[in-house]
């Protein structure tokens, strides 16, 4: 019995050296760790509905993050972000691997979009961006509903 246990605070304490041995190289990165990325969608994508914009908003000085989105296929400099109708604005946690808002394609028309993270510092005014070009919305359009035919019947 005494043998067992000695045995199993024996394994269980390898284990234990062995992850602290392991150091951080099996950890996914701190949510400190300053990194702003969209994951999905990615560039190039289709998309339709109600779109989930997945990926990181993190800095050691985190203040909030925003996702914008203008026509376009590409950031120019004349870009019109639509700042009166964002998909996530003035976000105050950080986010890591998860969704950071949800866009609503059905509100605007089919075409090219392109979308800009933006991540902004305590005691900074400029944010830190992330550009994702070449976004094409494509919803259904709204099939038309027929007249209904009023048939009529000849009375005798």
């Amino acid at each position: 019995m005494r043998l067992a246990k000695i045995l199993r605070f024996g394994i269980i304490l390898s284990i234990i050296v062995l992850l602290i041995g392991a150091g951080p190289g099996l950890a996914a990165p701190a949510s400190q760790d300053p990194v702003w990325v969209i994951t999905v969608p990615a560039e190039g994508s289709v998309v339709s509905g109600e779109v989930a914009i997945q990926g990181t908003a993190t800095h050691p000085n985190f203040a909030s993050y925003g996702i914008l989105y203008a026509a376009g296929s590409h950031v120019a400099a004349d870009t019109g972000w639509r700042m009166d109708d964002p998909i996530a604005w003035d976000v105050k946690s950080m986010v890591v691997n998860g969704v950071l808002g949800t866009w609503d394609t059905t509100t605007v028309p089919n075409g090219q979009y392109v979308l800009a993270l933006v991540v902004y510092e305590a005691g900074n005014d400029t944010p830190n961006v992330h550009f994702v070009n070449n976004i094409t919305v494509q919803n259904e359009e709204a099939t038309p509903t027929p007249e209904p035919t009023i048939e009529s019947t000849p009375t005798e």
